[in-house]
């Protein structure tokens, strides 16, 4: 966490706006709905009927009331809007040993796993492919296009363990932000 807070202390001295916080808010939860901050859209939130059987996330147009499904998974979803409402990322914690992130825009079928994305735009990772606990999390957004996201974990002896974070624009352009002691 001491990280996290070295990075937002840097970027909003830096001068790059951080709109939103770090881990949105997650599912399950006591509250089966989150709406954009522009109140046009919500992901809303089914539990799962048995324990083997996954929760689902629905992305809901508030003014027609459509419904479409974005998402089914069984452990936990941190969700994190950008602050248009254009977009939302969801952290899905698949299992033990990784996590995904993906972005969704209302009104278009079409999700981005930043995890593809990040082989396809830079390519090869080598520590991170050759982990075997690798974990994407969407950390904040820098504006309404941009995403902070960190990936982290480790692997068998050889391959320590690891944190690295990138921004990704939504138009696709992905660059690693390196950390100095500062935390940006």
């Amino acid at each position: 966490m001491h990280r996290y807070r070295a990075l937002l202390l840097s970027a909003i001295l830096l001068g790059v706006p951080v709109i939103a916080a770090a881990a949105g808010p997650s599912f399950p939860s006591q509250n089966p709905q989150i709406c954009d901050p522009s109140g046009r859209y919500a992901v809303v939130w089914k539990r799962g009927l048995d324990e083997d059987k996954p929760h689902h996330l629905f992305l809901k147009d508030l003014s027609s009331g459509r419904v479409a499904e974005i998402l089914a998974f069984y452990r936990q979803a941190d969700v994190l809007w950008s602050p248009d409402g254009q977009h939302v990322a969801v952290t899905d914690w698949v299992g033990s040993n990784v996590s995904e992130v993906i972005v969704f825009q209302p009104g278009n079928k079409q999700s981005i796993n930043l995890a593809d994305e990040l082989y396809h735009s830079l390519g090869k990772q080598p520590e991170i492919e050759d982990s075997d606990h690798v974990y994407f999390e969407a950390v904040s957004w820098l504006g309404p296009l941009k995403l902070l996201f960190k990936v982290f974990g480790h692997g068998a002896p050889e391959i320590r363990e690891f944190e690295h974070f990138f921004e990704y624009d939504v138009s696709g352009v992905m660059r690693k932000v390196t950390l100095d002691a500062s935390g940006w």
